[in-house]
């Protein structure tokens, strides 16, 4: 093989991986763009009687109850519970409800 053959195989194969690094960074999920440029959480976990609860923390509106009982958690996640955890990704959510027990 020749020297410039071998220069040619070398910037294709760079070709190819810029190309695959700038598809993998534009095809990035939507939501995740979008949770990232929210300044304020996207949602809150409160104890709502008893029950593992997450709103909408612009409109307080409850949008899921847990059959995760808060009185069965440590006493520092239930006190961090009434006063409501801010969560800012969908990432982070699950691994709350994970680290709760759901």
């Amino acid at each position: 093989m020749t020297v410039q053959k071998r220069w040619l195989t070398v910037l294709l194969l760079l070709c190819i991986l810029v190309t695959a690094v700038s598809a993998a960074f534009l095809l990035q999920p939507a939501a995740a763009s979008e949770s990232a440029s929210r300044s304020g959480p996207i949602y809150l976990l409160r104890d709502d009687h008893g029950l593992l609860a997450l709103y909408d923390p612009d409109s307080g509106e409850l949008l899921r109850r847990y059959e995760i009982y808060t009185h069965l958690l440590p006493t520092a996640d239930v006190d961090a519970l009434r006063e409501g955890i801010a969560v800012y990704t969908d990432a982070e959510l699950e691994r709350l409800i994970e680290d709760f027990g759901g």
